[in-house]
């Protein structure tokens, strides 16, 4: 069972301090970056592998990239999220706005440019995601309070 999860350093992996039980599907050796590119790249492998089948995920992709672009310091543009969604522009957009309103993503105003916003993931979603992606490193389910998601209406 996992006891905790600490950040580690300049890095900013996330790490269990204490796992029992199995392994989970993906090496405990991969940081939880690299994991989350990691999905990010078997959803693009599923479009290319089965084109006829609808598999679309763009929250779900936003998320990883916003995930790592944290994990790595770096901001992420509307624009350049749009693009990481795999989805056309207007649909990408309207999930972003989804996701702000659910209280996942924050958007700021670029330091210089008004024409340009950031987003990034809000810090309960960026919590969430960590534990997600360790539990999918160690096998082990970390059980805490689930992030409460505001209904978007």
């Amino acid at each position: 069972m996992m006891n905790a999860s600490t950040r580690d350093g300049a890095e900013g992996h996330f790490q269990a301090q204490k796992v029992e039980g199995e392994q989970g599907p993906y090496p405990t050796s991969l940081s939880l970056s690299a994991l989350a590119r990691l999905l990010a790249e078997h959803i693009r492998r599923r479009v290319r592998y089965l084109p006829s089948i609808v598999v679309e995920d763009p929250q779900w992709l936003m998320t990883l990239e916003l995930f790592v672009a944290g994990e790595e310091g770096r901001t992420v543009s509307v624009s350049s999220l749009c693009l990481a969604s795999g989805v056309p522009s207007t649909t990408a957009l309207r999930h972003i706005r989804t996701l702000e309103r659910k209280g996942m993503f924050n958007r700021l105003p670029h330091p210089r440019d008004r024409r340009i916003s950031h987003v990034r993931l809000s810090e309960n979603a960026r919590t969430q995601v960590a534990r997600y992606l360790l539990s999918l490193s160690t096998g082990e389910a970390y059980e805490e309070s689930p992030l409460r998601l505001r209904a978007a209406h």
